[in-house]
């Protein structure tokens, strides 16, 4: 599935009306959009620093109605950073952090995802002051990490091996890769691709991704429990078309989470919260 977005990984290498009858929640807002809304702590649930997602602590069914609008994000009355609610359809990327919209499908209405595509300036979106904010409310998670341990090509065979480590103070439901299957785990990632910058050249692994049925289908079977500081290692054999050119590339993978397809009441299960979002971690590696 994700293997149609081409364009993202190219810019990626070049690189909500709001009533509140209190106006003392006002005085200090962290998100406003545009002339349309405001929102404060006390209408977050959590940030999430490693997906840079911010979820609410309810629904908001007038996020659809913010397409072409601008964000802005402030701590203490501070000016963070900028961007806008930016059409998936769209063939251009802001320079800007942004929030996909039109048709607003990434998450569903209880939580807002935020990109950013430009490599020219440091991503602000975890900006200290902004996550400061956060962590004096009890809103900032950290998520999770993923770090690329090896990477070993040979003509064209790849053994990939990552490790995923959960960063966040709640233990997390991740997708499980051996009880999902290559096919379905490879639906909601493009898995391990190599950019060659000096050419310039993409090259995906071959996958044949088979989505569920429905598409927005999902099973907690899927997923395993990381609890809180502990790591799962991921291991996959990867096949190329033809080998490498010599050359330095940089390896990309995206670790994948559920999005649209979990609502707010899903959240939670048991004794843990299921994560959502998409990490990705790169690794330079040459073809002599």
């Amino acid at each position: 599935m994700k293997r149609l977005q081409p364009l993202v990984i190219i810019a990626l290498i070049s690189l909500m009306s709001c009533e509140n009858n209190n106006p003392e929640d006002f005085s200090h807002p962290i998100l406003k959009i545009g002339g349309i809304a405001e929102f404060n702590n006390n209408d977050f649930e959590m940030y999430d620093s490693s997906a840079k997602v911010l979820y609410f602590k309810s629904y908001h069914p007038e996020f659809v109605d913010y397409k072409g609008s601008e964000f802005s994000f402030f701590a203490d009355e501070v000016l963070i950073y900028k961007g806008y609610f930016w059409s998936s359809y769209s063939s251009s990327f802001p320079t800007t952090p942004y929030v996909t919209s039109d048709p607003f499908f990434f998450y569903q209405n209880h939580a807002l995802g935020f990109e950013y595509l430009n490599q020219n300036i440091p991503d602000p979106r975890n900006d200290s002051r902004l996550m400061s904010a956060f962590k004096e409310k009890n809103l900032l998670h950290s998520g999770i990490s993923v770090s690329i341990e090896s990477v070993i090509v040979n003509g064209t065979q790849v053994i990939f091996s990552c490790l995923i480590t959960n960063r966040d103070k709640d233990d997390l439901y991740l997708f499980d890769y051996d009880k999902m299957g290559t096919n379905l785990f490879h639906y909601y990632t493009n898995g391990l691709v190599f950019v060659n910058k000096t050419q310039p050249e993409i090259i995906y692994c071959l996958i044949d991704p088979h989505g569920p049925v429905p598409h927005n289908s999902w099973k907690m079977e899927w997923l395993s429990l990381v609890k809180s500081g502990e790591s799962i290692h991921l291991d996959i054999n990867y096949s190329l078309e033809s080998p490498l050119k010599k050359g330095t590339y940089t390896a990309y993978f995206s670790y994948p989470g559920f999005t649209y397809q979990i609502s707010k009441d899903d959240l939670i299960q048991g004794s843990g919260r299921i994560w959502l979002g998409e990490v990705t971690a790169s690794k330079k590696i040459i073809i002599q």
